[in-house]
């Protein structure tokens, strides 16, 4: 391949909107040579996640943001067309950062190869990449589920929030999921087999919907959504409680301004709950480990997630735009070509 088609960011974008394709520019320009320690592949899937609308903000970060003119970030699963990276070759399937680009460059540390005979490819950016690695780890070492215990998540329908419900239910927990349409509850409730689940948006008093679900408390509160419905889970937590911040997908919304970002303290002294927030990165020496249980659970049938698929490598910001603003369900990714045979 000789040309390549990538999304630039034209300029950061507050946090008042959701980003749209306005905000990023489509250039054709020449593909790139690998240099010592890079292949050149060709993107056959991107992941879209909700990390990026932070990567585009001008607001601090946990990570380095994209600058205006800059290729935007994002993971892919990829062919490898040319390798000058010692145990890489022509025809390898792999992941790490590509970009939203159809062809280019991939190098260490976070390139890896990907094992065709555990599951299909594009669950190397859903069960078996980051969203699932963060289900794991996150619940199971920072959540500590105990058989019995009620387990409440936000985001439920989500690439996460599909794998923490599974998951906890496997450790022999009660799972409650909160997500914001009747087709996400529904999905919830029979695919995911969450115990019982609610859908936010309609319900018109929160806290106390959340009471009946829960009347013993929540013993493992694991968010990624922040804000109000963040705040109507605080006054039915378990003595005990652990509280997982995962994300805050409310501040990314253009509702933003009008959502409660402070803690009512009260509720935290009373259930003498612990809070921790979760980055997977902390995580990255252990991801073998994580990876090798995921992939059991997909072959015994435990673990499973529904992926939202838009085709083209055009399709990539109003797929961006659809995961912030809550319309996928499962992983969101983006196929830009063909799975090779």
């Amino acid at each position: 391949m000789t040309t390549n088609r990538r999304w630039i960011l034209r300029a950061p974008i507050d946090g008042a909107r959701l980003p749209t394709a306005a905000d990023f520019e489509l250039q054709t320009c020449p593909a790139e040579t690998p240099g010592e320690g890079e292949v050149l592949a060709r993107a056959i899937y991107l992941s879209m996640d909700p990390y990026m609308r932070g990567r585009i903000s001008p607001a601090r970060n946990y990570s380095a943001g994209v600058a205006a003119g800059q290729l935007m970030t994002g993971r892919a699963v990829a062919e490898v067309l040319e390798s000058r990276l010692a145990g890489y070759a022509p025809g390898d399937i792999v992941t790490g950062e590509l970009g939203w680009q159809a062809v280019g460059l991939m190098r260490a540390p976070t390139l890896r190869k990907v094992d065709r005979r555990l599951a299909p490819i594009s669950s190397f950016l859903g069960l078996l990449g980051l969203p699932g690695l963060t289900a794991y780890f996150a619940l199971l070492d920072l959540g500590l589920p105990r058989p019995g215990d009620t387990v409440l998540v936000t985001a439920a329908s989500g690439a996460v929030g599909s794998a923490v419900g599974q998951i906890a239910r496997l450790a022999g927990c009660r799972t409650i999921a909160l997500a914001g349409s009747a087709a996400k509850i529904a999905y919830c409730l029979d695919e995911l087999r969450y115990d019982a689940a609610l859908d936010y948006r309609s319900a018109s008093d929160l806290t106390s919907a959340i009471g009946r679900l829960a009347p013993l408390g929540v013993n493992v509160f694991f968010d990624s959504a922040g804000g109000s419905v963040h705040q109507a889970v605080l006054p039915h937590l378990a003595v005990h409680a652990r509280v997982v911040i995962c994300g805050v997908m409310s501040q990314y919304n253009p509702i933003a301004q009008s959502q409660p970002s402070v803690y009512n303290l009260r509720h935290l002294l009373v259930s003498r709950a612990e809070v921790k927030g979760f980055l997977a990165h902390d995580f990255e020496h252990r991801f073998d480990e994580g990876r090798a249980r995921l992939a059991q659970w997909i072959r015994e049938g435990s673990l499973r997630c529904r992926e939202t698929v838009a085709e083209g490598i055009e399709a990539a910001p109003a797929a961006l735009h659809a995961l912030l603003a809550g319309d996928n369900v499962g992983k969101q990714l983006v196929k830009v070509s063909q799975e090779p045979r």
